[in-house]
């Protein structure tokens, strides 16, 4: 038992206190080399392996114990993408990018999807993230891999698209290969070819001549509620566009501190803001005395295109509720 006492005690104290307890089947019941072999060499999860023998995880948790076998710790170091080993002739260039790393198959596929489009801009809009973000994901992805896999679109040069370096054409090649993409830990990013079309191909209902039409932002759309319109009012026409951080907003605006962190952070994803930790000089000034500095500001500001799109979407809002 995990309480050290013994089964009886413990079953009269749940009778007692009207607690059901379930049975589950003995750990004695499980193989200890099929459990050794599953879990330490096949890298299988507690629940994997729990769902397989019709148990639950704490009695392979137990049973893990009881052999003498460490347990992993619990959370992404665990994710099968961490623990996946590639063959010893898997190509180098695969290895650097996914070794001891979770998102690294993502990587790989935005990379591939991304060359199939002109621009960061066109890619970004086929896969629904922000430019900003996708080059973020493919300089790491060049930082692991140790080289530049491709030249950005230049139209105010030589009008020619985005392309793959030599190291890049080489990696895509690589990754168009069926062996490459069987790698890939199951469950996890497969990787393939992009289905998306660039922007521009996408057909748009047509519109009446007296149909007026939104302006277009170069930032992403969120859904628009009744806190996120409270927030931006805030920022764009109270503050006006000063720079402001969340527990102020809070404050102001009343918008639970719930919703309102992860929506600045939706905010920032999508390009309406940008953001900055506080200086540490600020930071250490506001000690109190006696007492070390408590948690580090974030500062955040709405970037010139998260500007206008708010001011429209603050506006456009306000003339419909008259």
């Amino acid at each position: 038992m995990e309480l050290d006492m013994p089964r009886d005690i413990v079953v009269e104290f749940a009778r007692k206190a009207g607690i059901t307890l379930h049975h589950s089947p003995r750990s004695k019941d499980l193989d200890p080399d099929w459990l050794r072999d599953q879990y330490v060499d096949h890298h299988r999860s507690t629940q994997s392996l729990a769902q397989e023998a019709g148990t639950e995880d704490m009695t392979i948790l137990r049973r893990l114990r009881q052999l003498g076998i460490p347990i992993r710790p619990s959370g992404v170091h665990s994710s099968q993408a961490m623990l996946a080993q590639l063959p010893e002739d898997a190509p180098e260039d695969i290895r650097k990018a996914v070794r001891a790393t979770r998102y690294g198959w993502l990587r790989l596929a935005r990379f591939q999807a991304t060359m199939s489009h002109p621009s960061l801009k066109a890619a970004g809009q086929a896969l629904g993230l922000v430019p900003s973000v996708l080059v973020t994901q493919l300089q790491r992805l060049e930082s692991d891999i140790g080289a530049k896999l491709f030249h950005r679109s230049d139209k105010h040069a030589d009008g020619r698209p985005m392309r793959p370096t030599a190291r890049g054409t080489e990696l895509l090649a690589i990754l168009a290969r069926p062996e490459t993409q069987a790698l890939a830990p199951p469950g996890e990013f497969i990787i393939h070819r992009t289905t998306l079309k660039w922007a521009k191909d996408r057909k748009t209902p047509e519109r009446s001549a007296n149909t007026k039409t939104a302006p277009h932002f170069n930032v992403g759309r969120p859904r628009i509620t009744r806190p996120l319109l409270a927030v931006l009012h805030h920022i764009h026409t109270e503050l006006d566009g000063a720079e402001f951080y969340g527990f102020g907003v809070h404050q102001s605006t009343g918008t639970d501190l719930g919703t309102l962190y992860p929506m600045l952070t939706r905010l920032e994803d999508l390009g309406w803001l940008t953001s900055r930790p506080e200086d540490e000089a600020e930071w250490l000034a506001g000690a109190p005395p006696g007492r070390g500095p408590g948690r580090r500001r974030t500062y955040y500001q709405l970037t010139p295109e998260g500007r206008r799109a708010a001011a429209y979407t603050v506006q456009s809002r306000a003339r419909t509720t008259k």
